[in-house]
């Protein structure tokens, strides 16, 4: 800037001044570019006032939809939603929830099982097969009219295949004997084998809601020896 001081008072070159005032201003749309007197121009926007907007137009199988304003919604589309054609619609029922049964015994062909239930049918899963067995090599002598347990094995509460074999020493047939397989309490026997047998075989299905001592068991009417027995059971429930 260029300044002149007289006397005290400061005085502006005029030439500074004019340089910077607009001579002229021209208009094109809403853009307008003004002149200065050392020609230099600049240029500046109209702001736009106008508020009004057309409404949403939506999209065809054809055509884009073009911006725009949400139409009004009546009081019978108040649960409906705007959809890309423009449109109030109701809402797809996509809900796939079903409701939940937290027990084994339930005949529904519509709802899931819970967790709980998937656990509890994964704990059956991982004892359902699940067997005991022992086996001894023995020269027992029983002598008759008394059941002798001759093997045994201790298994926890559940239900159970059971399976006992008992054999005679060799020489022994003519001798009979029955074998039975039971719990500490001496119930479920079954008898199989009698009589002119060297091997006797016993089978049952027992269930026990505490843990519980199987056993192979002989009865006799004679003295017989036998050289083995053994027992297995497979869990079913």
């Amino acid at each position: 800037m260029c300044f002149t001081r007289i006397y005290g008072f400061i005085f502006c070159d005029p030439k500074v001044i004019n340089s910077s005032a607009i001579k002229s201003i021209t208009r094109s749309g809403t853009t307008f570019t003004a002149k200065r007197l050392n020609d230099d121009t600049f240029t500046f926007t109209q702001q736009d006032n106008n508020t009004t907007y057309a409404n949403y137009k939506g999209a065809t199988t054809a055509a884009s939809g073009t911006a725009g304003l949400v139409p009004a919604a009546t009081t019978a589309n108040r649960l409906k939603f705007l959809r890309g054609d423009g449109t109030w619609q109701v809402p797809t029922d996509t809900n796939t929830w079903r409701g939940i049964q937290n027990v084994l015994t339930s005949t529904s062909t519509s709802d899931s099982l819970s967790a709980n239930m998937g656990k509890t049918l994964n704990d059956k899963i991982n004892i359902i097969g699940t067997s005991y067995t022992n086996h001894t090599d023995t020269n027992k002598t029983v002598q008759g009219l008394s059941w002798t347990n001759i093997v045994s094995v201790t298994v926890p509460a559940g239900t159970y295949i059971c399976f006992g074999r008992a054999s005679a020493a060799t020489g022994q047939i003519g001798k009979g004997f029955a074998v039975s397989i039971t719990d500490s309490n001496m119930i479920n026997n079954i008898y199989i084998s009698q009589n002119v047998v060297t091997t006797g075989f016993s089978s049952t299905v027992l269930t026990f809601t505490a843990q519980t001592a199987v056993n192979v068991r002989v009865y006799t009417t004679e003295t017989v020896t036998f050289v083995d027995a053994s027992i297995f059971l497979a869990r079913i429930k």
